[in-house]
């Protein structure tokens, strides 16, 4: 998977859908992740040094599902901050799920790659006050 964001830019945020498949080949239920925590990493691939490690990140529910079966329910997300995004280049980050309570253990996602970052040299440098 590849992301693509601006230097010195908050938006948009990564997102990493948890599909049905995911789910069911890595045994995941949705009582497991009502009891989770989740954190995302990111490796500069010139230096082998983490600009993020694990840091907290969000797990989205999509309420309106019953509407739309076929939709994603849950979804890993992260928010850049300006800090993350300050210097140009090339990224591979994951996202870790910790489930606690009877389902203990945790699963880095994606499972069999990373998430390419790429933040892209930008002029712009704008911050709202």
């Amino acid at each position: 998977m590849n992301f693509f964001i601006s230097q010195n830019s908050t938006l948009p945020a990564l997102k990493f859908p948890l599909t049905q498949r995911i789910m069911e080949k890595y045994d995941i239920t949705d009582d497991m992740l009502d009891n989770c925590a989740v954190t995302f990493s990111m490796i500069d691939t010139e230096t082998g040094l983490y600009k993020i490690a694990n840091v907290a990140a969000s797990l989205l529910v999509r309420e309106d599902r019953p509407t739309f079966p076929d939709e994603t329910k849950y979804t890993l997300a992260y928010h850049f901050k300006l800090k993350d995004t300050k210097k140009a280049g090339n990224y591979l980050a994951n996202f870790k799920i910790t489930f606690l309570g009877e389902n203990c253990g945790i699963i880095t996602m994606p499972v069999d790659c990373d998430i390419n970052v790429f933040i892209q040299n930008s002029s712009t440098k704008v911050t709202l006050v």
